[in-house]
């Protein structure tokens, strides 16, 4: 199997290719080229949109937002061809887009392993038929481009030889009363957790700094030294919910893919039915309004305290905050990556609920 990467053409983004994409997708059994890769630079355009044709997977990184990639990644969705979404800062990527699997990444030594690992298990995956993929094409186009529609028959055929039409339709919605409301419920589970321990982080931090105010300017007899122990309390309140974050974001992030793809598989469901599903309809609604309004004060809470830390930060009151505030920075930017797609993707069911 073939995999295409598009990417911007630029030296920074070999060792992304190199080590967190070509690696881990050759391990799942893909020959894997880059968009610049052995191009005739006579015409790049008709290599590239060949490389894209002949693909069975894409990989297309949408850092700083490169015009190029973009056009190219339309390319793929027009074309109707399994496309994975990557990202070293959420804020490149379009909020129509969002709804969509889109994983950040960071090239941080400690950081990087998540990206091989994720994309390594997503080539398996997809190379097992077991991945549902979609676009804005897909999604919104009742006709197909051939490419498409060839796969699409060619799922059909493979599910009609082992259920019937009715034990499919069967089989999903039990897959999404299960599967979705246990993601549905960790999803809870782990917002619950990251929401209380940055409430309690933010009551620490604003009690440390009424300490520090107390001690005025640090001439007096050991105010230095009691200045210094409070900062370093500061950073490791900071360092513990950064850890926090770290462990538990694959958790939330795996939960939101099976929640959307049981809820992608259960509207389908819903949009087929011949008998009065008003009621229904109408709950899940509810569920997905919720999830949506209580995302939207997450975001607002994070990106609050997120900007404290910032300003924590320029105040340069220790070595120790200021280290524990980068990684508390980065954690936070990752959260709100997670929350933003959560928000996109509710905000998207909520538009195909209102059209059943």
């Amino acid at each position: 199997m073939k995999a295409f990467v598009l990417m911007p053409f630029d030296s920074e983004f070999d060792t992304v290719f190199d080590d967190l994409i070509r690696q881990p997708l050759e391990e799942a059994g893909y020959s894997v080229e880059r968009a610049d890769t052995g191009l005739d630079q006579r015409n790049i355009l008709q290599d590239v949109v060949e490389g894209i044709a002949r693909a069975d997977l894409i990989i297309a990184d949408l850092t700083a937002s490169n015009p190029n990639v973009f056009y190219e990644l339309g390319v793929c969705h027009g074309l109707g061809i399994p496309t994975v979404l990557i990202t070293q800062s959420m804020e490149d990527v379009p909020f129509d887009l969002r709804s969509y699997r889109c994983f950040p990444y960071s090239t941080h030594f400690q950081n990087a392993p998540a990206l091989r690992e994720r994309l390594k298990e997503i080539g398996e995956q997809h190379r097992d038929g077991k991945l549902r993929f979609g676009s804005p094409v897909t999604d919104h186009l009742e006709t197909h481009t051939p490419r498409v529609e060839e796969r699409e028959e060619s799922e059909t055929h493979e599910t009609e030889d082992v259920l019937t039409e009715a034990e499919a339709e069967e089989n999903g919605l039990l897959d999404f009363v299960v599967e979705g409301e246990a993601s549905a419920t960790q999803i809870g589970e782990v917002v619950t957790e990251l929401a209380t321990g940055l409430n309690s982080l933010g009551s620490k931090t604003n009690a440390h700094t009424r300490e520090l105010e107390t001690l005025g300017d640090g001439s007096s007899q050991g105010s230095a030294v009691r200045a210094n122990r409070i900062a370093l309390s500061v950073a490791k309140d900071m360092t513990e919910y950064s850890d926090l974050v770290r462990d538990r974001l694959p958790d939330l992030e795996s939960a939101t893919d099976s929640f959307f793809d049981n809820s992608t598989g259960y509207i389908d469901w819903l949009s087929n039915r011949s008998d009065n599903a008003e009621e229904t309809i109408l709950s899940f609604r509810k569920t997905i309004t919720e999830l949506l309004k209580a995302t939207g004060y997450a975001i607002s809470g994070v990106r609050s305290y997120r900007e404290s830390v910032i300003n924590l930060r320029k105040t340069k009151i220790s070595r120790a905050i200021g280290r524990a505030s980068v990684l508390l920075t980065q954690a936070t930017d990752r959260l709100i990556g997670v929350f933003e797609r959560i928000e996109a993707y509710c905000t998207k069911l909520l538009g195909e609920i209102n059209s059943l």
